[in-house]
């Protein structure tokens, strides 16, 4: 099941976990909003590939195939909730490694700044990739667009499930 979960992901972000490992050589990480849309293969990709002591998996929404490939993992915590909750940021502590994968893109309130000034008082490096809005020269919040042009811009419609009360809310 991990495997084949695995076998999917970007290339490129494996890449840059492995470049850390390499250059950090680290035992401890959390990875941050890694659930969403992968149930969090990447936590699980370094988990069987390098050595790891202590991992946290933070996410909002943690699936239930999450829950049930983590059982496989004893140095493996779940937190479900956000990644700036007291809560969650004392059960972490200070890791060695945070990983934000396609969630900075998600911060408009708190912003990034805030976020990343949160969460760096816990880890040692970052990994991040982030895709990133080129359609102009300035800063974009796409959620402030009109409905029409903010579905213009993303890969979904306003069927797909995970839209489709996006602008209601």
């Amino acid at each position: 099941q991990v495997e084949d979960c695995i076998k999917i992901l970007n290339n490129e972000k494996k890449e840059l976990l492995d470049k850390a490992m390499y250059l950090l050589n680290f035992e401890t990480f959390s990875d941050i909003g890694g659930v969403w849309g992968v149930h969090g293969a990447y936590t699980f990709y370094l988990m069987m590939k390098h050595k790891i002591r202590k991992a946290f998996l933070v996410d909002k929404n943690i699936s239930k195939e999450t829950e049930e490939t983590s059982r496989g993992f004893s140095q493996l915590t779940l937190l479900q909730g956000l990644c700036t909750e007291s809560w969650i940021l004392r059960k972490i502590g200070m890791t060695d490694l945070m990983i934000l994968f396609d969630f900075l893109l998600h911060q408009a309130f708190p912003s990034w700044k805030k976020v990343l000034s949160e969460l760096a008082s816990r880890t040692n490096a970052f990994a991040i990739y982030n895709p990133q809005w080129v359609a102009s020269d300035k800063t974009v919040n796409l959620l402030g667009m009109k409905e029409s042009e903010y579905f213009s811009n993303v890969p979904h419609g306003r069927e797909h499930p995970s839209y489709s009360n996006l602008y209601p809310k």
